[in-house]
């Protein structure tokens, strides 16, 4: 069975129709007249086996092997060859026992395509398929004149490669050359990846305890999250039940004070009455007292008259009274008159003036009351300003425990020469603008102003060394004023919304920390609204910081920080000291006020107590006076009736008619006595219950407004507290969303376990706050960077070890396959050596071949030398023999290998073309000794090499350009050889 069984060819060079060539016989003949395209055939079984040279296959370019147009024939846009060979015997590396090889190309296109078993593969799959079969490129399979010819005329070197196919250590050559190139590759990335092993390991240690540091700052961090958390959620719901509780108790104490207020209202309303009631029953118990009076000096009267009517009854003669008495009485009776007068001007004045006194009183405890309330709201006022004042004091005192390096350093800056003090103190901003440069300055309002560096280095040292937290320090005689150039400041002061630079819109308060402010502020353009921002930002290519009055900033370079913000922390340093001596003006005016209330009060109660003495005194001088007047009334009454019993001017009674009538108005005027007495009791009663009422309604009063001054001050203590508490319940609550981004009812939910030991882990929360502190600066993000730049290192590690242990295998295997190619080499060679003598012998009928090493030492590169000794001939150069006999010995050779190394396919393209006849016949027929192991595909044009064919197949041009394959019948060639005895006769009856 023929290795290979056919050959399919459409559109090769100059096969324009389909071409199918079917091999059942070992040694095939191809003849043809020259140009025919015989050797097309040789051409195409290369070209399927991967040849890549195009001038191999004896053409210019890629379209040169595609058939290219003839007379009546188109050209065409393909060319495609296929080669199927039998595998039965598993000469090839594969399962198939068929094995087809195609090749395609395209016209115009550089692009081949390759099919095995009409699967499509690369070109690489075909080399490897038919590698060690002698098959391919630069094996002896495929042997031409040219290569025959070049055999003796190469150099040793060169002529090597004909024995590495022979001793099939071609595959690993190449698989020497392939692991050459990847050990090159692999030396390349080994060393690429080195480099940036070494690299990233330097990166990698600073990275290390940078993420340590992380670690430790996170875990604290954590650590302070939840004690601080958990303690903040517990003083905060201990803060809101006392809030509660307080709550509860300015609503009841408020209900208290306004039920004390309406109770001295309704007392001071019943005293009014009362005193109103009292003066009224006073003069209705004077003009009792008055009428009372009149009745018994008239009784007395009437009983004077009755027993001076009974008198002279009894006596006959009226007695004559002397004028000297009666002038007497009439002194008398004008004396008491005007005394009677006189007292009661009197009267009149003391009752006028009581009634100016009663309406002072009212009016100056109407006066008292206003006071009272007015203290009582100064009191309030006062307590809201004290407890805001203990809250800013509260507020600086947590600022400064934040700062601890700052607030260390201002307590020490007695011994610590040179340190000014911080921005904030140093620097006074208009309310419009507090917002813009906290904002800006941020923490740099607690950067500390030192007069040289050499200060700032001792305030560094000092913190250092007593572990007090860390700080900025500014120089004034290092740090550099950065302001803007004039250019840029031209171009912004024209646009739209540009306020000013930052550092102009600040005062100082001493000229010499001006530098400190240019450095912080001279480069910072202060803009109305963000758009404004953004415009002017992007005039000046963003060179530097804009920031807006409501806070939002773009800083140089572009980026934009905004949103909603609170008042921060920044902005309350501003304020500060504008609220503390705000608020200490304010208590200290308070507190001016209310002293002088306190005097105004004391001044109306003492006026008031001496009114009311007055008043008692001027009711007790009216009194007596009435009494005064009543008996003075009586008694002129008497010398009344006595001056006229004397002159005679009064009527003797006579008559008992007129002693009876005196009965009756004595009478009637002791009746009227009684009731006046019975009157008078009931009034005097009246008065002394008013007065007793009155005296317990002055005091309740007076308790009323203890009690109400005693609610006051409970009242503004606990809004003083409230007020703290709701302060401290609002830094509970901010500390919780803007620190952790809880709220605190979230946070109640999430850290509501106790703790075991409340004291500790405030303590706790104290060393770790200070633990972060003394951390200074930590790059959270190093954690995720070293892990990334570890878990790159260990993947690079690994393929750095993975590269190097590739190497080592690489050159291990290097090593393995140049002892496996030395040894087969060597092997090969020896063996060629021990059969190429006689091969040498038949071809050449004597003489003596032998190849040789021109590097003994080296066989791994050495070059082939042959050294052929013709019958009768001692040479020492192969250029010294004939044409014939350089490729008699290359045939020599060629046949010694098949004898080594049988080839399933060999194929000779006119390689015997140079031989004489006779050397020709010992060809032919050493040849056919070779056909049971060697398939054999000849192209010639010998006759002794036709007639050693099992079949011929011819090539004609019937019409130019396009090859017709002939089969031909061995035996009508002999015949025809025979008749026409030459080679001429053959060809022609080809054509």
């Amino acid at each position: 069975m023929a290795f290979l069984k056919r050959i399919e060819a459409h559109g090769f060079k100059s096969f324009a129709d389909d071409l199918k060539i079917e091999f059942n016989t070992n040694i095939v003949g191809i003849v043809g007249p020259n140009g025919s395209g015989k050797s097309n055939i040789n051409d195409a079984i290369r070209w399927v086996l991967g040849e890549q040279s195009v001038k191999s296959l004896r053409g210019e370019k890629v379209d040169d092997i595609i058939f290219n147009g003839a007379q009546g024939k188109a050209p065409l846009n393909m060319a495609q060859v296929t080669l199927v060979f039998d595998n039965s015997t598993k000469i090839f590396n594969s399962p198939f026992n068929e094995i087809q090889i195609t090749r395609k190309v395209y016209r115009n296109s550089s692009e081949n395509e390759y099919y095995i078993n009409k699967s499509r593969v690369r070109l690489k799959d075909v080399q490897n398929l038919v590698m060690d079969t002698g098959l391919s490129k630069g094996s002896l399979a495929i042997i031409s004149q040219g290569n025959v010819s070049k055999f003796a005329d190469s150099k040793p070197e060169e002529r090597r490669q004909l024995f590495e196919e022979a001793a099939g250590v071609a595959k690993y050559k190449k698989r020497k050359e392939e692991s050459l190139r990847k050990l090159e590759r692999t030396n390349e990335n080994l060393t690429r990846v080195s480099d940036i092993v070494s690299e990233i390991s330097r990166k990698i240690e600073p990275l290390a305890k940078q993420a340590e540091k992380a670690k430790n700052y996170i875990q604290i961090r954590d650590t302070l999250k939840k004690y601080e958390i958990t303690l903040l959620v517990k003083d905060g719901a201990i803060a809101q039940e006392e809030l509660a509780i307080l709550s509860n108790n300015i609503t009841k104490n408020d209900e208290i004070k306004t039920s004390l207020k309406l109770k001295i209202s309704n007392h001071e309303q019943k005293l009014k009455f009362l005193k109103n009631k009292s003066y009224d029953l006073d003069k209705n118990i004077n003009s009792l007292e008055m009428n009372l009076s009149n009745v018994n000096t008239l009784l007395n009267i009437l009983d004077q008259q009755k027993k001076a009517l009974e008198l002279k009854a009894k006596e006959t003669n009226t007695k004559d009274q002397s004028l000297s008495e009666i002038a007497k009485l009439e002194q008398d009776i004008q004396e008491l008159l005007n005394e009677i007068s006189h007292k009661k001007t009197i009267q009149t004045q003391e009752t006028d003036t009581l009634k100016q006194l009663d309406s002072k009183l009212e009016e100056l405890n109407l006066q008292k009351s206003d006071l009272i309330l007015s203290q009582n709201n100064l009191h309030h006022t006062l307590g809201k300003k004290k407890a805001s004042l203990d809250f800013f004091a509260l507020n600086q005192e947590k600022q400064m425990q934040k700062n601890l390096g700052v607030q260390t350093v201002l307590n020490n800056r007695q011994s610590l020469y040179g340190v000014v003090d911080v921005i904030a103190n140093l620097i006074e901003v208009p309310e419009l603008y507090h917002q813009s440069i906290s904002v800006v300055l941020g923490r740099n309002l607690n950067n500390i102003v030192t007069k040289t560096d050499k200060d700032a280095a001792k305030a560094v040292k000092f913190l250092k060394e007593n572990r007090a937290g860390i700080a900025t320090f500014l120089p004034l005689n290092t740090i550099q004023v950065r302001r803007a150039s004039q250019e840029d400041a031209i171009v912004v002061n024209s646009q739209t919304g540009f306020i000013a630079f930052a550092n102009n819109l600040v005062k100082v308060k001493d000229a010499n920390n001006q530098t400190a402010v240019d450095f912080l502020l001279g480069r910072t353009i202060v803009c109305e609204n963000l758009a404004n921002a953004q415009v002017i930002s992007k005039l000046i290519a963003a060179k530097y910081q804009c920031i807006t009055l409501d806070g939002q900033l773009i800083k140089a370079g572009g980026a934009i920080v905004g949103g909603f913000q609170n008042q921060n922390n920044n902005s309350n340093l501003l304020k500060k000291d504008y609220n503390l001596e705000e608020i200490n003006a304010e208590i200290k005016l308070l507190d001016e006020e209310l002293i002088n209330l306190n005097v105004q009060i004391d001044g109306f109660q003492n006026e008031i107590n001496s009114i009311q003495s007055q008043i008692a005194k001027a009711e007790l001088t009216a009194n007596k006076l009435n009494y005064e007047i009543v008996d003075l009334e009586n008694e002129s009454q008497l010398l009344s009736t006595q001056y006229q019993n004397l002159t005679g001017k009064k009527i003797i009674l006579e008559n008992n008619e007129e002693l009876n009538d005196i009965f009756a108005q004595y009478k009637a005027n002791k009746h009227h006595q009684e009731t006046f007495n019975l009157q008078l009791q009931q009034l005097r009663k009246e008065k002394h219950e008013s007065l007793n009422e009155m005296q317990t309604l002055e005091n309740e009063v007076y308790v009323f407004h203890q009690e109400d001054y005693t609610v006051t001050n409970t009242l503004n203590n606990d809004r003083l507290q409230q007020v703290q508490l709701e302060n401290k319940v609002e830094q509970i609550f901010k500390r919780l969303v803007e620190t952790y981004h809880l709220t605190f009812d979230r946070a109640k939910e999430l850290y509501s376990k106790p703790l075991e030991n409340e004291e500790e882990a405030r303590s706790l929360v104290l060393k770790l706050r200070n633990d972060l502190e003394d951390l200074g600066f930590v790059n959270i993000n190093a954690i995720e960077e070293f892990e990334n730049e570890n878990e790159r290192y260990l993947r690079l590690k690994n393929k750095h070890d993975e590269l190097a242990a590739a190497l080592k295998e690489l050159l291990q295997g290097i090593d393995e396959m140049d002892k496996i190619m030395v040894e087969q080499f060597d092997e090969t060679i020896k063996q060629i050596n021990q059969v190429l003598p006689e091969t040498f012998r038949i071809l050449f009928g004597g003489g003596n071949c032998q190849l040789r090493y021109n590097q003994p030492d080296n066989i791994l590169e050495t070059g082939i030398e042959v050294l052929a000794n013709p019958p009768g001939k001692k040479i020492s150069n192969l250029n010294l023999l004939s044409g014939g006999e350089k490729s008699l010995v290359a045939l020599a050779v060629l046949f010694a290998i098949l004898k080594v190394k049988p080839l399933p396919l060999t194929i000779l393209d006119e390689v015997e073309a140079p031989l004489d006849p006779a050397n020709l016949e010992r060809f032919a027929r050493y040849v056919r000794t070779f056909s049971q192991t060697t398939q054999f595909i000849i192209v010639t044009h010998r006759p002794g090499t036709m007639e050693n064919c099992d079949v011929l197949y011819g090539t004609t041009m019937e019409n130019q350009g396009v090859t017709k394959m002939v089969t031909i019948k061995l035996s009508d060639a002999k015949n025809k050889f025979v008749a026409d005895n030459s080679t001429q006769s053959l060809t022609a009856s080809l054509n």
